[in-house]
């Protein structure tokens, strides 16, 4: 009876608040797929991993900025355990957290209220260590050679331009700090990064 119950608690459909309705029905259903769908391949040519582009679609549109695992594998038509893959990658680079359903006992991922600077960031570190491994190749090669002048180049021009890119995110975070509305700042119980 119990796995039954499970069963027939995971099939139901949830049905989206007043306010989402309305937007897809001022939107329309077409309109907002073909958002949602443009969204994640905009995510995808930054790098992210399809799956975790798709989530991170699904709560950027979502009116409460939040999904259930279960709410994304029906959305996304996947696995729950490619869900979970998806979410451990998103979390573990700080762009959502996870908490608990005030109605059930079901973990809900929320999107972070930094997660469009915090993307940015995790972008930057990566070319900034690929900046610094073309500086110590350009030291290894040499400066008065082809190969050392190239990576010295490339190595200068990405850590300037991630220098930059990290001096505007802080800028960013510090004019907009305060400013965000009530519905982004959530009070569930999360795992801080």
């Amino acid at each position: 009876m119990a796995h039954l119950a499970t069963t027939h608690r995971a099939r139901r459909t949830l049905r989206p608040p007043a306010a989402a309705r309305r937007a897809s029905e001022h939107s329309g259903p077409d309109a907002t797929a073909a958002f949602v769908a443009d969204l994640t391949a905009a995510l995808i040519e930054t790098g992210m991993p399809r799956t975790a582009a798709g989530v991170m679609a699904c709560l950027f549109t979502s009116e409460t900025g939040s999904c259930t695992a279960a709410e994304l594998a029906r959305h996304l038509r996947v696995s729950a355990a490619t869900i979970s893959h998806a979410v451990g990658l998103l979390h573990q680079h700080g762009l959502i957290r996870r908490g608990r359903d005030s109605q059930s006992r079901r973990h809900r991922y929320f999107l972070d209220e930094n997660a469009g600077v915090r993307s940015v960031v995790v972008g930057v570190r990566s070319n900034q260590r690929l900046a610094a491994t073309a500086l110590r190749g350009a030291d290894i090669f040499g400066a008065d050679t082809a190969v050392g002048t190239r990576l010295a180049t490339a190595g200068r021009f990405l850590k300037q331009l991630g220098d930059d890119i990290l001096h505007a995110a802080e800028k960013h975070s510090r004019a907009t700090a305060g400013t965000r509305p009530k519905h982004a700042r959530t009070t569930h119980s999360t795992t801080a990064r």
